[in-house]
């Protein structure tokens, strides 16, 4: 196999070096979160084609002046008060718990009934992830589903990309299991896939790939090249020897003059304390005319 040959396989193997490391959105698999702990807050990675999900913006905390989220239920006779990635931040203290609520800190969703009692249709939830081609949220662990004694009420958000920029974020009752298990719909626009900030490449970062690729293969090359050609060796070896050359020999002439320049702006002194001034120099050329004449 020939020099050139080489060379080509060498940069071809390097641009795919380069391309693989140089992705703006790395590949990871997304599982849900009691399996998988890697993911951020409230958002995560298509397990299929790597994009990026934030349903962050959307949790409310006990700082909003929006407060939790108000879901008619329509003819389901009640109306539901939810949260996203954070407990709810109603004031619950005025509400009987009913159904044995485990955790009344940790409710992600509730509804109550005209008697004020309160039912929990889920524990907040840290981590959607993907069933398909649907980004999920499930709150589970609610309150004691009626028509049993030992399942709990638990709700399932479905989200839907919404690119309406001057469209709010709304949430849609869909239906109910035995009056355990509630499903909704959260149309978002931050539920559509985005790039995530702290893995893509900036400008600079891609004109830095782009430069380093090209000066290796300007040098790499050149020097297989003059090798394989003009049988060059050693220094010689280099692409444009000579320009490289005088290019170094000019900025070390210029270092020289610049440092010399510098050093005659300062009234610089010997360290025997003699300055040399312009009558020194003249002393020390009289004495030495006066030394020649008297050798002669």
């Amino acid at each position: 196999m020939s020099s050139l040959v080489r060379l080509t396989y060498g940069i071809l193997f390097s641009l795919i070096f380069l391309t693989k490391f140089a992705r703006c959105v790395p590949f990871h698999p997304t599982k849900r979160a009691s399996e998988d702990k890697g993911e951020s807050f409230c958002s995560l990675h298509h397990p299929g084609t790597g994009e990026f999900y934030d349903l962050s913006p959307l949790s409310r905390s006990n700082l909003s002046a929006k407060g939790d989220y108000n879901v008619s239920g329509y003819d389901y006779g009640v109306n539901f008060t939810l949260n996203l990635c954070k407990p709810v931040t109603s004031n619950i203290s005025n509400y009987a718990f009913a159904g044995d609520i485990p955790s009344p800190e940790s409710i992600g969703g509730f509804f109550t009934d005209e008697r004020k009692r309160l039912f929990s249709i889920g524990e907040t939830s840290y981590q959607p992830y993907f069933r398909g081609k649907k980004l999920i949220m499930e709150l589970e662990n609610g309150s004691i589903c009626p028509s049993s004694d030992d399942l709990r009420m638990r709700s399932i958000i479905s989200f839907s990309c919404n690119r309406d920029p001057y469209a709010s974020s709304s949430i849609s009752y869909i239906a109910n299991v035995f009056d355990c298990a509630y499903f909704f719909e959260w149309k978002t626009i931050h539920a559509c896939p985005t790039v995530k900030k702290e893995t893509t490449l900036n400008p600079f970062s891609v004109f830095l790939i782009f430069c380093t690729v090209a000066f290796l293969a300007y040098f790499v090359g050149g020097c297989m090249y003059n090798r394989a050609i003009f049988n060059a060796r050693g220094l010689r070896q280099i692409p444009n020897y000579d320009l490289w050359n005088s290019m170094l020999s000019f900025i070390v002439d210029f270092t020289i003059i610049a440092f010399t320049s510098l050093g005659s702006c300062f009234n610089f002194r010997k360290p025997s304390g003699i300055r040399l001034g312009e009558g020194t120099m003249n002393n020390m050329e009289d004495a030495l005319i006066d030394d020649i004449d008297t050798n002669a």
